[in-house]
């Protein structure tokens, strides 16, 4: 199984143990790259197309299908309910860029996901690129598939969504996350709805405390 980093987060207190998942978040660093490179460097029809801003940003930052990338998934406020055994995890979804892009949306309209955050070394380029090159933002806005906020995360799961996606039905779970503190066991499973997809995709996930 993969291997994740979990530790204690700086938004726990002496009352609320809260945890941070900061490398691999729920195992989901080869998921999520895979998916969000299907939106971008692979997706040969829309992003590759001729004339496509999509095109711009790859040969800008010598970005190709491949060139070695680096993708982490980060979670943190995952807050403990020792008493229950339950985690909450939930929130706000970030803007659909990186947290570190400029001109960020307004948080108070994202819809309630599981709010990762990504470490890309694709956007670490563009940010650079970027600083350098200021104009060069209009050229990464306008390029389809790249805001992995909202790309990853298109739909609020506090509720099923089924029916304003006009997608197929049936494939939504309410979130919920459980800690064991005797066994050393963390399990997730949450819905996510990826931009443009037919519905909701499932997530299960059970971690073990290394021995």
């Amino acid at each position: 199984g993969a291997t994740m980093l979990v530790e204690l987060s700086d938004r726990a207190t002496a009352d609320q143990p809260v945890l941070k998942f900061s490398y691999n978040a729920l195992g989901l660093n080869d998921i999520y790259k895979k998916l969000w490179d299907g939106y971008t460097v692979n997706n040969l029809v829309y992003f590759h197309a001729e004339g496509a801003s999509g095109v711009e940003v790859m040969k800008a930052i010598n970005w190709t299908q491949s060139s070695t990338e680096t993708f982490n998934v980060v979670l943190d406020n995952v807050r403990v309910n020792a008493s229950t055994g339950t985690l909450a995890f939930t929130g706000k979804r970030l803007s659909g860029m990186p947290a570190t892009y400029p001109l960020r949306e307004d948080e108070s309209d994202s819809p309630i996901v599981v709010p990762f955050t990504y470490e890309s070394s694709v956007w670490m380029r563009v940010m650079a690129k970027i600083a350098a090159e200021p104009t060069f933002k209009e050229t990464v806005e306008s390029a389809e598939g790249m805001e992995l906020y909202s790309i990853l995360s298109s739909t609020a799961i506090d509720e099923d969504h089924t029916a304003d996606l006009e997608v197929t039905e049936g494939h939504y779970v309410k979130p919920e996350g459980k800690i064991d503190l005797k066994k050393g066991t963390l399990s997730f499973t949450f819905p996510f709805h990826g931009y443009n997809s037919d519905y909701y995709s499932v997530v299960k996930v059970t971690s073990q405390q290394r021995k």
